[in-house]
């Protein structure tokens, strides 16, 4: 056994509360293009990840501005609610066209599920729009 007489370090041990972290009960993932062209079509997919036991009634709302500082027009149903089975993932599609270029950010999402708002993620909010390779008359 050493013993530290004259050493300018003290030793101190002392027990760590016990921590048990867990998952979130549910999560949503966006998958879209990083880049677009003006005037085509994209898919933008919102993945819903229900890790619960149960099944999940989710909301959705996607802002449908038609005002010319959207810069996207959707299409199909703005709102509706689907149900997310128990311990699975749920693609929910959207179909939006750019109608202006530059650095764009994409129509928010709003999810219910039960008391719980989600919105999608800010990291996904935003792609580029190239502008045609086509002249337009």
């Amino acid at each position: 056994e050493e013993k530290m007489v004259n050493s300018p370090w003290v030793a101190i041990t002392s027990a760590l509360p016990k921590v048990t972290l867990q998952s979130p009960p549910f999560t949503v993932t966006t998958k879209c293009p990083s880049k677009v062209t003006v005037g085509t079509p994209f898919t933008l997919t919102l993945c819903l990840h229900n890790h619960t036991n149960i099944l999940q009634e989710v909301g959705l709302a996607i802002n449908d501005s038609t005002d010319s500082t959207s810069g996207f027009v959707i299409a199909g149903d703005k709102s509706g609610t689907v149900w997310a089975l128990p311990n699975s993932v749920l693609d929910v599609k959207y179909c939006l066209m750019a109608i202006s270029t530059g650095m764009l950010a994409l129509p928010d999402v709003r999810l219910t599920v039960g008391s719980a708002t989600l919105f999608t993620p800010p990291s996904a909010r935003h792609l580029y729009v190239l502008p045609s390779p086509y002249p337009t008359s």
